[in-house]
């Protein structure tokens, strides 16, 4: 069974737990429907844990150069993160 720690969970429960510096593990073989990480990445290190999770996760991954993790969300790199899952969706 591969599983993979990541921070994206977002209930109650986990925000607790991130709050302390847990991770929440993932058992990506109960995962069945296509992925996308989308991560910020400021250097090899960031890259290459990116593509790491997106492999854990079965995922597609796309790395986005010299933000934050807010600038990806809701900053100046907002709009190219949500053009990539636009492209990514019309697949599917």
């Amino acid at each position: 069974m591969i599983k993979a720690c990541t921070f994206a969970g977002i209930s109650h429960h986990a925000l607790l737990h991130m709050r302390y510096g847990h991770r929440m593990c993932i058992d990506s073989t109960s995962i069945s429907c296509p992925c996308l990480v989308i991560k910020a990445v400021n250097c090899d290190d960031d890259n290459r844990r990116g593509r790491v999770t997106a492999e854990h996760l079965r995922a597609e991954f796309h790395g986005l150069w010299n933000t934050t993790h807010t600038g990806v969300l809701v900053g100046q790199r907002y709009i190219e993160a949500v053009d990539r899952i636009i492209e990514w969706l019309k697949r599917f």
